[in-house]
C-alpha cells in the first residue's frame, strides 16, 4: 500500500526541481540534497517530500527534472551520455551551485525505491564527493562492479538505510540481507524499519532531517 501525502508546497518554492528554503538567507551557506524519486507508480515529488522534511534547512533539487531538460538538449551530449547518471548529478550540483550559497562539503544524494538503490551505486562510485547517502524502500546495489568497488573510502561514507513495511518493490527479507551485507563490508550504515503507528512518510522523513542535520553538525553517532 503506497503513502498517502497530504501536505504540499506552494509552487513557488519549487521551481524547475529546485526547491528553495523558506526565509531564505543568502549569506548561509545551505547543504544540498539531490532527489532521486522512484518508480512512476510510486513516486514523491519535491513540493510534497519537502515539508515533511524540512521548508528551512536545505536547497533540495530534483534529478529526474533536471535529466529531462538534458535530454531535451540532445544536441550537446551523446546517447550513451543520457542514460548516465552521474552526468545528471553533476549538472544538479552545478545547477543548485549557480543559484544558492552552498557548503561543498554537505552535499547528499537521497533516492526512493529504485531511485535509493540508484543514490548508493552513484555515492560508491565518488565516496569522496558526497556527506552522506539515504535510501528509502530501495536496496543496497547487488551488481557485481559495485560491490567489488568497495574500499577504504566507502567505510567513511554514511549511509541510511530506511524500510517501510508498506513498500511495494522493496521486501523486508531484502532489508535483512543489506543489514548483514553492510555489516560484513563494515560500511558505517544506519538501519531503519518502520511498522505500525511509525510507518508513514512524516516519521520516515524525520529521521532522515535529524540524521542528516547529525552529519550536517559532524556528531553523528552510529
Amino acid at each position: 500500500m503506497p503513502f498517502a501525502i497530504h501536505s504540499s508546497l506552494p509552487p513557488a518554492h519549487v521551481q524547475a526541481g529546485v526547491f528553495r528554503p523558506i526565509h531564505h538567507e543568502s549569506r548561509y551557506a545551505y547543504p544540498l540534497l539531490i532527489w532521486l524519486a522512484g518508480d512512476a507508480d510510486t513516486r514523491w515529488p519535491l513540493t510534497q517530500i519537502m515539508p515533511l522534511l524540512s521548508v528551512r534547512n536545505y536547497v533540495a533539487i530534483d534529478a529526474s527534472i533536471v535529466h529531462e531538460e538534458t535530454l531535451q538538449e540532445s544536441q550537446c551530449f551523446s546517447h550513451a551520455q543520457f542514460h548516465d547518471d552521474s552526468l545528471t548529478v553533476d549538472r544538479c550540483i552545478s545547477t543548485a551551485f549557480d543559484q544558492f550559497n552552498l557548503r561543498q562539503d554537505k552535499v547528499f544524494l537521497v533516492g526512493q525505491d529504485s531511485g535509493g538503490e540508484k543514490a548508493i551505486q552513484l555515492a560508491w562510485q565518488q565516496p569522496h564527493r558526497f556527506a552522506g547517502v539515504i535510501s528509502i524502500n530501495g536496496g543496497v546495489p547487488r551488481n557485481s562492479n559495485a560491490l567489488c568497488s568497495l574500499g577504504t573510502n566507502h567505510r567513511e561514507l554514511p549511509l541510511l538505510l530506511q524500510h517501510s513495511s508498506k513498500a511495494i518493490h522493496y521486501s523486508h527479507e531484502r532489508f535483512c540481507d543489506d543489514i548483514r551485507l553492510c555489516h560484513t563490508a563494515g560500511l558505517p550504515a544506519t538501519f531503519r524499519h518502520y511498522r505500525g503507528e511509525r510507518d508513514d512518510l512524516s516519521h520516515i522523513l524525520a529521521d532522515c532531517n535529524r540524521w542528516l542535520m547529525d552529519l550536517v553538525a559532524n556528531n553523528l553517532v552510529q
